[in-house]
């Protein structure tokens, strides 16, 4: 089984203790390095070819949004799991415009955060299910079928059987 390279992206250390002892339960996940600033994050980003990284919107020298917008840029592999604890809706619609896979809210249960590293590291995209509630009362005009295929990740995600319909969206939204 290949592992699954993370890097922990945030300014609080007491967070990333926490989140990497979560992560370390899953044989899997080997969490490959630590940031507490986005210049830390960039510099480990291109040392440590992360698969994942799991950055805060609220770091001290740069806005995490404004990161992921910059590791889409520098590792278009890489994918970005924003772990928030801001639940508007301007900060997810950023997030997915930037290049975020996922979104996940700091008081998720532990189960929601492990589910979204897993699909984010298949390839898949994942939402808190409060942002995904949220999705589907206000889709971004700009991303017509997002909110759609967000909720079908999430279904496949959790185990659902997800008839043609759902694989439909998923593949007009690639297009």
């Amino acid at each position: 089984m290949t592992p699954i390279r993370i890097l922990l992206v945030d300014d609080h250390a007491l967070v990333r203790a926490g989140v990497r002892a979560l992560l370390g339960t899953i044989e899997r996940f080997v969490v490959v390095g630590e940031a507490g600033s986005g210049a830390e994050a960039l510099d480990l980003l291109a040392r440590l070819d992360p698969d994942i990284l799991l950055v805060d919107i609220g770091l001290k020298d740069i806005n995490g949004l404004e990161l992921t917008a910059l590791i889409a840029e520098r590792a278009p592999r890489a994918r970005v799991l924003i772990l928030s604890m801001y639940d508007n809706r301007e900060y997810v619609s950023t997030s997915l415009r930037v290049g975020a896979a996922g979104y996940v809210l700091k008081d998720a249960p532990s189960e929601e955060i492990i589910a979204a590293v897993e699909a984010l590291a298949v390839g898949g995209r994942f939402y808190s299910s409060a942002i995904a509630a949220q999705t589907r009362r206000w889709p971004p005009p700009w991303l017509p079928l997002a909110h759609r295929s967000i909720e079908a990740d999430s279904l496949k995600v959790r185990g659902a059987p997800c008839n043609s319909a759902c694989d439909d969206v998923s593949k007009a939204e690639a297009q």
